[in-house]
């Protein structure tokens, strides 16, 4: 991704012109690798710090943040320093990937001091480090020591050091006589920009070739003089565009696939088509835009991480115990055999003696009356042998009727575990999580955790959308809140959704009272196409959905959450909307 020095010029601009002079109100730590920090002054705003590879980055945002139970050390050791520290200044030193935070503080004697929090924007080795007035090191959110080969070492204590500049140009600072022009004449020229300049990346590199000579594979050999000269005058005014704050950025979506595949400073052309370019506001807009949903799905993810192996395991070992129990099932078939050997030996009593091992007789239950033997136990009478295969053809029998209900039972189950898992793959927050890890723990699958009286995560609302022509539907995040607005918040008239032989959420179209006749054709569709939207066919082409008034639906005694019988139904096709969804969803 392209959070360069570059952009961070943008960006800390724009966090110096929002925050300096704000007061640090809250610090929480929701990972192990983002810092959320809370400010007050002229409004309140919420700046996050990540240092997670791949997605280190800093912005403001709307989000709020989870606030853990137990804090992590480094978020203890930031509160103890920041709490209450006014910011000063917000700085990128030497056009490196190093955000700098002043703070004016004050130490346990109340004296004013001086802390910085710098955050390191370095692929892998991103961190969050917090210094004194005078460089040294008062923690870190990753320490590097001696056991870390080829890594700068970040302990309390020591005095921190900027990254290597590596010997190349601050892209800022770029002029006419840099040696572009002497690396070997078969290096590609955004390479070759990428080896003498720093501070820029790779996309904004090939952008200044596309801008240049239309292409971004071109070598240094292939250009002519005009075009170098062209290449020189598009560096000169990317670098006039940074130092005068000329914000032209954009995010890039994929138009296959509607996928976010990166952003830039500057506009993006050398993707052609095949890329929709999205201007945005401001940098710290952009950011948040592109990576917070994706954030916030890997941090729910690794939250509902234990969760998603429970059912994964209690799914599996119910199949290998419905497996066992349907080859108990076949087996049980032979009853049948066993009755007809019990009916033969009794027709031929008179023809058996007590040690004899086996009967050889007509079978009558053989259409062509063929011969059968059926063995004998020699130290059983007659009759007993009879007795002995009648008593096994009831056992049989009855061993059938228990199987078969246990293995409706295995069926019954693995259903339920399944909604449950659709159930969290769409969960949106930890209230959606935590809410399905409550409803596990009252069917008896998890046991409680935490201690008693510790604070829990409040319960979360369904999801509330309003139709085009006024109509509210609700929709449930899970098997309980289904239940609940089936059962608790639905009027007669209400017409009820589900998607047909698929998990899915129940979703209430909400009528006011009016009969299904009066509802509008669109407000029918729309509300089954959230339905089918957030269940388990959500990304088919089409999906059916049944719908019927809610007086038709039923939950059967002790039946399990989110279980329920209707009838006299209708049903729609209809092809699932993420767009329909954001546009009419309340927020």
């Amino acid at each position: 991704m392209a959070l360069d020095a570059a952009f961070l010029t943008f960006l800390q601009k724009e966090l110096n012109d929002t925050l300096a002079g704000a007061v640090t109100d809250k610090i929480y730590q929701p990972a192990r690798d983002e810092i959320f920090l809370r400010f007050r002054g002229e409004g309140k705003h919420t700046l996050i710090l990540s240092c997670a590879p791949g997605t280190a980055r800093a912005h403001l945002t709307a989000a709020s943040p989870e606030n853990p139970k137990v804090p992590p050390a480094f978020c203890m050791v930031l509160r103890k320093h920041l709490t209450g520290a006014r910011l000063e200044r917000v700085y990128c030193p030497a056009f490196e990937r190093v955000l700098f935070l002043e703070f004016d503080a004050k130490n346990e004697f109340f004296e004013p001091v001086r802390k910085i929090l710098l955050l390191e924007i370095l692929g892998r080795t991103a961190n969050i480090i917090l210094t004194d007035g005078d460089g040294r090191i008062i923690d870190a959110i990753r320490r590097t020591d001696l056991s870390t080969a080829n890594a700068r070492h970040v302990l309390p204590g020591l005095t921190y050091e900027m990254p290597s500049p590596r010997g190349k140009i601050p892209f800022i600072d770029a002029s006419p006589d840099d040696p572009l022009w002497d690396r070997p004449a078969d290096t590609e020229l955004w390479a070759a920009l990428m080896e003498v300049y720093s501070g820029i990346s790779p996309i904004a590199a090939r952008e200044i070739c596309f801008r240049s000579v239309y292409a971004t594979d071109k070598r240094l050999g292939d250009l002519s003089a005009p075009q170098r000269e062209r290449v020189t005058a598009d560096v000169l005014a990317t670098v006039a565009a940074l130092k005068e704050g000329d914000w032209r950025g954009v995010m890039l979506r994929r138009r296959s696939d509607g996928k976010m595949i990166d952003f830039s400073f500057t506009p993006v052309r050398q993707y052609g088509a095949s890329c929709h370019e999205i201007p945005q506001p401001s940098p710290c807009a952009l950011l948040e835009e592109f990576y917070t949903k994706e954030a916030n799905e890997r941090r729910l993810r690794r939250r509902s991480d234990d969760l998603v192996n429970f059912l994964s395991r209690t799914s599996a070992r119910i199949r290998r115990t419905r497996g066992v129990r349907q080859k108990e099932l076949e087996n049980s078939k032979n009853a049948e055999q066993y009755r007809m050997m019990g009916e033969i030996v009794r027709a031929h009593l008179g023809d058996i003696r007590k040690g004899d091992r086996k009967l050889t007789a007509q079978n009558f239950f053989d259409p062509a009356l063929r011969d059968i033997t059926v063995p004998l136990a020699p130290d059983k009478t007659p009759v007993q042998n009879a007795e002995t295969y009648f008593k096994k053809y009831k056992k049989a029998k009855k061993g059938a009727l228990i199987i078969e209900r246990l293995i409706r039972n295995d069926d019954a189950e693995l259903e339920y575990l399944d909604s449950v898992f659709v159930a969290l793959c769409d969960a949106e927050n930890m209230e959606d999580i935590e809410e399905i890890r409550r409803e596990l723990i009252t069917g008896g699958y998890l046991k409680p955790r935490g201690k008693k009286g510790e604070k829990t995560v409040g319960a979360s609302k369904p999801r509330r959308f309003v139709t085009d022509d006024g109509y509210t539907v609700l929709v449930g995040k899970n098997n309980l809140q289904n239940d609940y607005i089936t059962v608790r918040l639905s009027r007669k008239n209400d017409i009820w959704m589900h998607t047909k032989q698929v998990h899915g959420s129940h979703t209430l179209l909400v009528t006011g009272g009016r009969p299904l006749s009066d509802i509008p054709d669109r407000t029918l569709l729309q509300a089954a196409s959230l339905c089918a939207f957030y269940s388990k066919a959500k990304n088919d082409g089409k999906v059916d959905v049944d719908y019927c008034p809610v007086g038709h639906v039923k939950k059967p005694a002790g039946a399990r959450p989110g279980m329920v019988v209707y009838d006299g139904y209708y049903t729609v096709t209809v092809v699932p909307d993420e767009t329909l969804a954001e546009r009419i969803r309340c927020k």
